[in-house]
């Protein structure tokens, strides 16, 4: 026993000392402080994620669509500007007959209640106001909430409309030229637009008054420019078809730089007892309930790397990006090589038996499998997935280590510390993972770091071919997001430069630490 223990003590003090002194060597290399600078600076990036990007990766209509960086863009740029309007006025009043209106502010928006036979036509506007101070945007999204109940349960007919008004360019009467053909042209008004129209948005509505009974909570979101809202413009008519669609509501009617931006909210209103049609009583009415109505500018500059086709944040991405590369990078390539590891000590240590025939066997099988056809093909049976993609690296990636390791370990198994430690009676499973395992450390450690790039550029790769995971953040989606949807087309180079300089920055960051783990896995390159 005593015997056991001392020579189990010699074989760990050995192997720390060697690893000490391994580590030791590897620091006093520059290449190998100028890679793991480069990869602590990937890591802290990745690392704090959640602190140094304020938007999610996959969140989208930040911004216009490839938006440049902020750093970059003159003081005219248009950036994001947000406004709620919370409280509106009432600023014209139309009632025939014997119908009665009343507005009221609530807690989160405003009640206009409307009753009785006749017809009504009001118009609020909001409080607030928008200074808007730049060149024209190109994007705005307005978004609410609206409820129409009806008072009675017989039916008036009424609509509600939600229209953005610029009142400077309301005040001097602006107007755009649009040229219909060649010598036609029309001069269509700036300044007003409808954004929203209940009755008009429901396709099987023959008339422009809304005839149900109820609208139940109904939540607005409109993104402008949009070809079908540019055809219910009151203006619009026949003779503009297939010309006004193709007219940016934002830039050429509603935006111009140092201008007041507010909103209307129109209702009509018609009750009218002795029309059979209508079912209309002399106490029937409708409450409207409009809830603040979020206003938003989307910029065409964004954040420290701008944005993407869909109006996402690319420095979200990048970072999100460069943790995936790191640990995902490092994970797989750790597994790889712990299962070549494993493989090739079973296969060296039983050398010249059934097992490690056998094992040489798989080795060569999988050595004729393609990798990448295979999973472009279960990809499209199981889905696209990151883990479909590792999980397929990691079992069909682990031959060339076992093999390296195979014939070490064939080596190895006669050393006299491995008979040593068959004479004390250790067990098999000792003796391969607690004396001739840590004997590869060096070895183990260079196949991780030169094996991570490998990994980060197959995903890259497989993301570029298309059957890469749709909703992964990897620094290979962005790239074949950036390719797929014009990101090279529009030279939005602030979104496929950073992920291509990323990987490129991180596998030189593992290269150089791995030329100089490269002297100590072999020995013969080691200078005196």
């Amino acid at each position: 026993m005593g015997a056991r223990n001392s020579f189990k003590n010699n074989v760990g003090r050995v192997t720390k000392s060697k690893l000490v002194s391994d580590l030791l060597m590897v620091m006093r290399k520059r290449s190998a402080i100028a890679g793991i600078t480069i990869i602590i600076f990937f890591a802290l990036i990745g690392g704090l994620a959640n602190v140094i990007t304020k938007y999610s990766y996959s969140a989208s209509r930040l911004a216009d669509s490839y938006a440049i960086p902020s750093w970059l863009a003159s003081p005219e740029t248009p950036r994001n500007i947000e406004e709620v309007f919370k409280s509106f006025q009432l600023v014209k009043k139309y009632v025939d007959q014997s119908v009665s209106i009343e507005v009221l502010t609530l807690s989160n928006g405003i009640a206009i209640k409307i009753q009785g036979p006749g017809s009504a036509n009001i118009s609020l506007m909001s409080s607030e106001y928008v200074l808007y101070p730049y060149d024209p945007a190109g994007m705005l999204i307005l978004s609410s909430s609206l409820v129409v109940n009806n008072i009675s349960p017989t039916m008036p007919w009424y609509n509600v409309q939600i229209v953005v008004e610029n009142l400077d360019l309301r005040s001097r009467n602006a107007t755009y030229r649009l040229q219909i053909r060649d010598e036609i042209v029309r001069y269509i008004p700036r300044g007003i637009y409808v954004a929203f129209d209940l009755a008009k948005e429901r396709l099987i509505q023959v008339y422009d008054l809304v005839n149900t009974r109820v609208v139940p909570k109904k939540t607005i979101s409109i993104v402008l420019p949009n070809p079908m809202i540019n055809r219910i413009q009151p203006y619009s008519d026949r003779s503009l078809i297939g010309v006004i669609e193709g007219v940016n509501a934002v830039r050429e009617l509603i935006l111009e730089k140092n201008t007041r931006i507010a909103l209307n909210v129109n209702i009509v209103y018609y009750c009218n007892p002795a029309d059979f049609i209508m079912m209309c009583s002399p106490d029937s009415g409708i409450e409207v309930i409009l809830e603040p109505i979020s206003f938003r500018i989307l910029g065409k500059a964004f954040s420290v790397l701008g944005t993407n086709h869909m109006g996402a944040d690319v420095w979200s991405q990048f970072v999100w990006g460069a943790r995936s590369a790191i640990v995902l990078g490092i994970g797989v390539a750790s597994a790889i090589v712990f299962l070549g590891l494993v493989v090739g000590l079973i296969a060296g240590y039983n050398y010249g038996t059934i097992v490690d025939s056998i094992i040489t066997f798989t080795i060569d099988i999988i050595y004729f499998i393609p990798l990448l056809p295979l999973i472009m093909v279960l990809g499209m049976i199981y889905g696209r997935s990151m883990f479909l993609i590792y999980t397929l690296l990691i079992l069909f990636s682990w031959p060339g280590t076992a093999r390296i390791i195979r014939n070490w370990a064939a080596v190895q198994k006669e050393a006299p510390f491995v008979e040593a430690a068959k004479a004390i009676g250790a067990s098999t499973l000792r003796i391969l993972f607690v004396h001739i395992a840590p004997q590869l450390v060096p070895y183990l450690v260079y196949s991780i770091v030169m094996s991570v790039p490998g990994v980060i550029m197959f995903e890259a790769g497989v993301q570029l071919i298309g059957f890469g995971d749709p909703e992964a953040a990897t620094w290979g989606r962005m790239i074949s997001e950036a390719y797929r949807e014009g990101g090279f087309l529009h030279n939005a180079w602030w979104w496929f430069g950073p992920p291509i300089l990323g990987i490129i920055a991180i596998s030189i960051g593992f290269v150089l630490i791995g030329l100089a783990l490269d002297e100590i896995a072999n020995p013969r390159l080691r200078r005196r």
